[in-house]
């Protein structure tokens, strides 16, 4: 069974509260009653259903109609998350790591967190400003592909301490579940 941590949870929720306050009943009518009576207290390190993953993706997705716009709402709740871990357990890992070095444990950071999919990393050069990272069967989790980008993002602009610009491939509003998808991540040098 497909699987992913509670902080991840606890993180997309508190996001959803702070782009979209006065409709999170509205947006999460959709998640199943189970999470609902969970969120905001998910255990950090439990885990839960990837379903609730992709659940609470699509209600961050639901905060804007306009593509654009919901592309950037995901990507922000990726930095969300990213931004609370780095505020709390990855902060000590994170003063150890050069952005090489958080690119090749990566994979390692993914399957601590989540039981589905993997990732591994294609192109790690700091010289040229660029990180490719492959996502390989991830189709259980609805719109990981922009969420990811938000949180590699995140973690290399704390690393780098200079602006990380993100795309990705395959990702699309008609294909919001990809199983494999490249997110690339450049940043001038």
């Amino acid at each position: 069974m497909a699987q992913t941590r509670g902080s991840t949870l606890n993180g997309l929720y508190d996001y959803l509260n702070k782009v979209a306050p006065a409709r999170v009943d509205e947006l999460l009518a959709g998640v199943p009653a189970e999470l609902r009576a969970e969120l905001g207290h998910c255990k950090h390190a439990g885990w839960y259903p990837a379903e609730y993953f992709s659940a609470l993706n699509e209600a961050v997705a639901r905060v804007s109609d306009d593509p654009a716009k919901r592309v950037a709402n995901l990507q922000g709740a990726g930095e969300h998350v990213a931004t609370i871990a780095i505020n709390s357990f990855m902060r000590l890992v994170l003063r150890m790591l050069t952005p090489s070095m958080f690119a090749t444990k990566f994979p390692t950071f993914w399957r601590r967190d989540n039981t589905f999919g993997d990732v591994s990393i294609s192109a790690v050069s700091a010289d040229d400003g660029i990180v490719h990272v492959n996502m390989m069967g991830v189709s259980c989790v609805t719109h990981i592909v922009p969420v990811g980008s938000g949180y590699v993002k995140t973690i290399l602009t704390h690393l780098l301490n200079r602006d990380v610009h993100p795309s990705f491939t395959e990702y699309t509003a008609e294909n919001p579940a990809p199983d494999n998808a490249v997110l690339h991540l450049r940043w001038d040098v």
